[in-house]
């Protein structure tokens, strides 16, 4: 799936509106992400994560237990104590 990916993005240049936005998101999102950690599988993270784009002001709410990772930005996270917080600065 990377192979293809990356043949395509170099070879073919489709509109925009050709191809589905989720799509167009996650096959960016995994080429970025092959491109920083290679050979990792995780690369392939956002075809069964929920990847979001979010603008500079905006928010978003997460309910507790959901799996999450911050690819790039500066963010502020808001929770309650736990005792399965890990905490690195």
């Amino acid at each position: 799936l990377l192979l293809r990916l990356q043949t395509e993005q170099s070879q073919m240049h489709p509109h925009p509106h050709d191809e589905p936005a989720w799509e167009r998101k996650c096959s960016r999102a995994i080429l970025r992400l092959a491109q920083q950690f290679p050979g990792d599988p995780g690369a392939m993270s956002p075809l069964f994560l929920n990847y979001m784009l979010i603008a500079p002001g905006e928010s978003f709410f997460m309910a507790a237990n959901e799996p999450h990772a911050y690819v790039a930005g500066e963010i502020i996270e808001c929770m309650a104590c736990s005792d399965n917080v890990v905490r690195a600065g």
